[in-house]
């Protein structure tokens, strides 16, 4: 009954901290950009990317930027990152070069009307889109709704990611992901978790969306697996204030995190 108390005490800590973090705050970090900075931006008059976007009618260029503005919000009603080929592809009919100039457009119409913002990404090779929000804590709060089921999800996901803050060069095998979960109760064949369903599955979609990285590596004869913070959870939570709550349920001052404390330091 005690570890059971324990385990309940822990994944209901972990959903406070995520209801709680500022999940629309962008950060400057090594791999993520922000799109409003294209290089078209420096020579507009004669640049390849503006020829190519002057040459269509306005009417056209409205279009496109509205057609940007849906299939990105329908593409990433999932959180699921949208492939910058298939943006070009379905939405420009290949017209890459003035990709751009449409997407800096399209951002002013996401923020303006729906309070987010398209940051481009990588996940793999390929270069991404993912929407973030860019309202303030407060105004979130009030419009966006969560149900326990979500707060739950965002509650694992944060065992997760402060699991991995706390990891030297903050990757963590596979193995003592599994191990971490199975400290909580969470077993890894687990097919109908009450709250999470497949706990495989939630793991790949964590995946999916960006919020964690798995690398393949061969050690030895032996392939692992490493996991690390996807460029969403980068961008979305704040480590500042993570690694001020951890400290706050350890009982710790905030200074011992040395090199946690130095790794955020570097990040902002």
């Amino acid at each position: 009954a005690e570890t059971m108390s324990q385990r309940q005490k822990v994944l209901k800590t972990a959903c406070s901290i995520m209801y709680y973090l500022s999940h629309g705050r962008k950060k400057r970090t090594s791999d993520v950009q922000e799109p409003m900075q294209s290089s078209s931006s420096q020579d507009p008059q004669t640049s390849a990317e503006q020829r190519e976007w002057n040459s269509l009618p306005a009417s056209e260029k409205k279009r496109k930027v509205n057609d940007l503005v849906r299939y990105l919000i329908f593409s990433s009603s999932q959180k699921i990152p949208v492939k910058r080929d298939e943006l070009i592809r379905s939405v420009m009919d290949g017209r890459g070069k003035s990709f751009n100039l449409a997407l800096d457009s399209a951002n002013q119409t996401l923020e303006k009307v729906f309070g987010l913002t398209a940051i481009e990404t990588k996940k793999g090779t390929q270069r991404v889109y993912i929407l973030v929000n860019c309202l303030s804590s407060d105004t979130r709060n009030v419009f966006t709704k969560q149900t326990e089921k979500d707060l739950s999800c965002n509650g694992l996901l944060c065992v997760l990611l402060c699991f991995l803050m706390m990891k030297p060069q903050g990757t963590a095998t596979e193995e003592h992901i599994w191990t971490l979960l199975n400290s909580l109760g969470i077993e890894e064949d687990s097919t109908a978790h009450p709250i999470f369903g497949s706990i495989k599955d939630r793991i790949t979609t964590f995946l999916d969306q960006c919020y964690l990285e798995r690398e393949k590596k061969i050690v030895g004869e032996a392939t692992v697996f490493e996991y690390r913070w996807g460029s969403r959870a980068k961008v979305e939570v704040d480590k500042r204030e993570l690694l001020t709550i951890m400290s706050e349920i350890h009982e710790d001052d905030f200074a011992i995190w040395e090199r946690q404390f130095g790794d955020l330091l570097k990040d902002e």
